[in-house]
């Protein structure tokens, strides 16, 4: 929807930029695919490549959060359900740059009970340590994340798999 659209291009606007330059060695956010402001169907999982190698045993929901807004951009009271695995970053040889958030699948005729849900805004945090942030995310080595990421993404609006999947089987 058009306010939905209005939403995000507002929140976007306050968002870190589609690729963030590494500085001086810091563990830092690179990118996020796809970029902040898509569109993400349903069943679409998000990456987030890194400048550093993650411990996945510092992935949590106090260091990747996710608020769901509604069209008019208020918060709903809604849990991003999903699980996060490590991944390959392009041109890496072995995975440990990317992490990957794999939303679960809806199992009801609503398409209500999945990680994502149709017609949203999902705006993705990962807290830095430059604020003082407690919790952050952590390289293999235990250097917490430099500096905060926020991303933004969209769901499209729709009822039926056609319109909410990438690949509705």
């Amino acid at each position: 929807s058009a306010a939905l659209c209005i939403v995000a291009a507002a929140l976007w606007h306050g968002c870190s930029p589609g690729g963030i330059v590494p500085t001086s060695g810091n563990f830092v956010v690179v990118k996020s695919d796809p970029p902040s402001g898509s569109t993400l169907f349903l069943n679409d999982p998000i990456a987030f490549d890194f400048s550093k190698a993650i411990d996945l045993q510092s992935v949590s929901t106090s260091t990747v959060t996710f608020e769901a807004l509604d069209s008019q951009g208020n918060p709903l009271p809604e849990v991003v359900v999903g699980s996060f695995v490590l991944g390959t970053r392009p041109g890496d040889a072995q995975p440990g740059r990317r992490l990957r958030f794999e939303p679960r699948l809806a199992t009801d005729n609503a398409y209500q009970n999945g990680g994502f849900r149709a017609e949203r805004a999902y705006v993705v945090r990962l807290p830095g340590s430059a604020l003082g942030a407690g919790a952050t995310l952590l390289t293999e080595g235990g250097t917490p994340l430099a500096q905060a990421a926020t991303f933004v993404f969209l769901t499209p609006v729709g009822t039926q798999p056609s319109q909410l999947y990438r690949n509705p089987l």
